[in-house]
């Protein structure tokens, strides 16, 4: 449920819960680089979420809500992609045009 809600705004379709078509389709190369790159971190972080959730609650630590988790994973993202930026930029302070690597 949380992948789907997360790559339903991403990528704008109707995602399949079908593990095996949907590990295929982020091997898939159709898309442009950065979309591929988007997805790709986007389903890395959800899954290292969703992992740590399950850790949390097999400890006896209080249950975080899914709309939580989505949050926090849109933060993630955001912040991962924001290191990516900071890290890219060149001598003169200006971002590289192929910070997405």
């Amino acid at each position: 449920m949380i992948w789907k809600i997360i790559a339903g705004r991403l990528l704008c379709q109707a995602i399949s819960p079908d593990w095996e078509e949907m590990v295929t389709s982020l091997g898939s190369t159709n898309k442009s680089r950065p979309d591929i790159i988007l997805v790709r971190l986007n389903f890395q972080c959800a899954l290292y979420m969703i992992w740590s959730e399950r850790n949390s609650r097999r400890h006896g630590k209080a249950w975080v809500t899914v709309e939580e988790l989505t949050r926090s994973i849109g933060k993630m993202v955001l912040v991962v992609n924001l290191h990516k930026m900071l890290a890219c930029k060149n001598n003169t302070g200006q971002l590289r045009s192929n910070m997405i690597t």
